[in-house]
């Protein structure tokens, strides 16, 4: 078995130790150099013997100083476990319903098509991350390891997703040909118009037409146009809602 490292309070005590001796070791030697300065030579070998050792024991020991000493493990009682996975699910609820409103949003997905786009690396990783977290949410975490690994998974999640908001803010819709730039264009007038217009008949015909043209560019897969984008447009050519 491969022996424990010196935690760094030991390794400073052994210094310390060898830092004494050789004081001790070499007032011993100055005597007797003093005493009987004949004898040098025979003193001789027993401080390279003890510097050679004193070195040694540095230079193996010497890493451990700048260590630290183990942490005491972490105790949470389950009063404490339930408060710190109820703010957890509290991050990953607010995050979940922000992106079901982008996802709802047909201006916000014509406008930042990237981020329902998982050819972009900085969605997929968004997916993926906001799966692990949704994983780990089916559970209640028992340890504090358990709770660590949800938590970091759900803020793992957040930054994922700022992050491929800010990623489709930058490519906005420079993936799209001219001519679906065009169409694009065409189904923002006419939600705007929709949006502004008082006259039900009028709003509707607006979302009923956006509802086409968006089913078009979904059918010739220019744009991944998310199911709820489509059925807010239906519901509201249908005078559902506004």
């Amino acid at each position: 078995m491969t022996p424990r490292p010196p935690t760094r309070t030991e390794a400073a005590l052994l210094l310390a130790f060898v830092t004494v001796l050789s004081f001790v070791t070499t007032a011993v030697a100055l005597v007797v150099l003093v005493v009987k300065p004949g004898n040098f030579l025979s003193v001789l070998p027993l401080l390279i013997a003890f510097y050679g050792v004193t070195a040694i024991l540095f230079f193996t020991r010497r890493e451990a100083i700048g260590g630290q000493d183990p942490a005491p493990p972490v105790v949470m009682g389950p009063a404490d476990l339930a408060k710190a996975h109820g703010a957890a699910r509290r991050r990953l609820a607010t995050l979940r319903a922000e992106y079901a409103a982008f996802e709802s949003d047909a201006v916000q997905v014509l406008r930042l098509p990237a981020l329902v786009d998982v050819s972009v690396p900085s969605t997929a990783r968004f997916v993926e991350d906001l799966a692990a977290a949704l994983v780990l949410d089916a559970a209640t975490p028992r340890s504090v390891a358990a709770l660590r690994e949800y938590t970091s998974a759900v803020d793992r999640a957040r930054r994922s997703w700022v992050a491929a908001r800010e990623a489709a803010r930058r490519i906005r819709d420079t993936t799209l040909a001219p001519g679906e730039h065009a169409a694009v264009r065409r189904v923002l007038r006419l939600l705007d118009l929709a949006a502004d217009n008082d006259n039900e008949a009028e709003r509707r015909l607006a979302y009923t037409r956006a509802l086409d043209e968006l089913t078009k560019l979904s059918g010739s897969g220019t744009l991944n146009v998310p199911p709820a984008a489509m059925a807010t447009l239906a519901a509201r050519a249908q005078g559902e809602s506004r």
